[in-house]
């Protein structure tokens, strides 16, 4: 696929598809998928790429076993994370045969992951999948709307007297994050996108904002994983010396003023650790 090749008949009907909401399969052939992650989910792949990124920063590894990208859809998430961490095998399990058939991999037959990738599932679900039970680490990513973000909580808290919470959490103390804040970060799309003609006019058909890339994650591990300091929920507010920023960790949630002093206040964005006096 390459953007001459691009069916834009094809992204106008999906895009349609997912603002509606519209149930049941999405994909009607291997054109539909090809096109989609040729687009669309490269925007997820980008936010992927932001989770895996920190999952560097905190020194986190998988555990061993193989990946299994359940509801892979074209398969974006699930080969971001093998690609990443060099893992295999990656299974795949979809409601769609065409999705699993275009993701590749092997079929899911109910071997127990070493790891659960789930990607923009969660509105999908009425509730959460069995195959949690049977894995070792969970890797979840979903859209940045306060109604995923707190959906994941819900999640979180269901899940974290069973799993160690790697991140974004720093804590596996009950979430702090109430009232209208919710728990998001932002991606960044690779240098040269936001130049890009072809990239530009798919922008503007599709009516999103390739700058934008809010997204919510939740990786859980049975493994125990200690995170120092506390987290920056969503962007910082900068002011002229100084920068105020929603931080989480174990005693709750607090807005919080950076004094220049205290850290270079450049290096401080969506999602950064700190730990302040």
């Amino acid at each position: 696929m390459n953007w001459d090749q691009l069916d834009w008949h094809i992204l106008d009907r999906l895009r349609e598809q997912f603002l509606r909401g519209a149930p049941g399969d999405y994909w009607r052939s291997a054109a539909d998928l090809a096109n989609y992650d040729f687009t669309f989910a490269q925007r997820i792949g980008w936010k992927w790429d932001a989770v895996l990124a920190e999952l560097d920063r905190l020194g986190w590894r998988p555990p061993p076993g193989p990946v299994l990208d359940w509801g892979c859809g074209s398969g974006i998430a699930g080969r971001r994370v093998c690609e990443h961490f060099g893992l295999a095998p990656r299974r795949v399990f979809d409601r769609s045969t065409l999705a699993m058939e275009f993701a590749g991999g092997e079929r899911w037959r109910g071997q127990p992951p070493g790891v659960l990738v789930l990607s923009h599932v969660l509105n999908e679900l009425r509730e959460l999948p069995a195959v949690i039970e049977q894995a070792e680490a969970i890797l979840w990513v979903e859209p940045g709307t306060f109604a995923d973000s707190r959906a994941l909580i819900a999640v979180r808290e269901t899940l974290r007297d069973r799993f160690h919470i790697v991140a974004p959490c720093t804590h596996r103390a009950p979430c702090g994050m109430t009232g209208s804040d919710w728990c998001h970060f932002f991606a960044e799309p690779p240098k040269g996108v936001l130049a890009d003609p072809n990239w530009v006019r798919f922008a503007q058909r599709a009516g999103i904002d390739l700058r934008s890339l809010p997204y919510s994650y939740l990786v859980l591990d049975r493994r125990p994983f200690a995170v120092d300091g506390a987290r920056v929920i969503g962007e910082p507010r900068r002011y002229k010396g100084y920068a105020k920023a929603l931080l989480c960790e174990a005693t709750g949630v607090r807005d919080t003023m950076i004094q220049k002093r205290d850290r270079s206040l450049k290096t401080i964005r969506s999602g950064t650790l700190l730990t302040l006096p």
